[in-house]
């Protein structure tokens, strides 16, 4: 009688050390090491065409908004300062798009194979409504937020902009809608 394969996929070693006699003959160890990256350096990797992303679409947009907060000019929004970024052309702006894209099909293709599943099981309906009525829930908030807190000549565009950069419970709300 042989016995269950049983195989290992995520496992930490501390230390690794040869020997003369193997303890399991024919076993097979495959080893890869692999330096963690942060988006950014990730995203312009795989806009050179080297590799695939690795980390998650919020990530790459969390990356974005940084970038943005710290390239603002006096005065100017991260949401506008986003846009002026991507008006300009801005390499890291692209980089960091397109790989949160590439994460973004990739989970498309899953959730499509899910639903998919579900479909053919008769689950679709019920958890399709469900998220999609917890989405325009958060953003029916965010909307009144913004327009509470709309000043005089601030267009209802400005005013979101502005409290999705200085409103906790805004910030709070969108992090929220991005994991539905």
């Amino acid at each position: 009688m042989s016995k269950k394969k049983r195989i290992m996929h995520s496992l930490t070693l501390k230390e690794i050390s040869g020997v003369g006699s193997p303890a399991q003959e024919g076993a097979r160890v495959l080893l890869m090491k692999h330096a963690d990256s942060d988006p950014l350096s990730d995203a312009l990797d795989f806009a050179k065409g080297d590799g695939e992303p690795s980390h998650t679409r919020a990530e790459y947009e969390d990356a974005m908004l940084d970038i943005a907060k710290s390239e603002a000019r006096e005065g100017e929004a991260t949401a506008i300062a986003f846009a002026r970024l991507v008006d300009e052309g801005d390499e890291r702006i692209s980089a960091l798009y397109l790989a949160a894209r590439a994460v973004e099909d990739a989970e498309r293709a899953r959730v499509h194979a899910e639903h998919f599943a579900a479909v053919d099981s008769g689950e679709f309906g019920a958890e399709l409504a469900k998220r999609a009525d917890a989405k325009l829930g958060i953003m029916a908030r965010m909307e009144k937020i913004a327009a509470d807190s709309r000043q005089d000549g601030e267009s209802d565009a400005a005013a979101f902009a502005r409290a999705m950069d200085s409103d906790a419970t805004m910030q709070h709300l969108y992090q929220q809608y991005r994991e539905l």
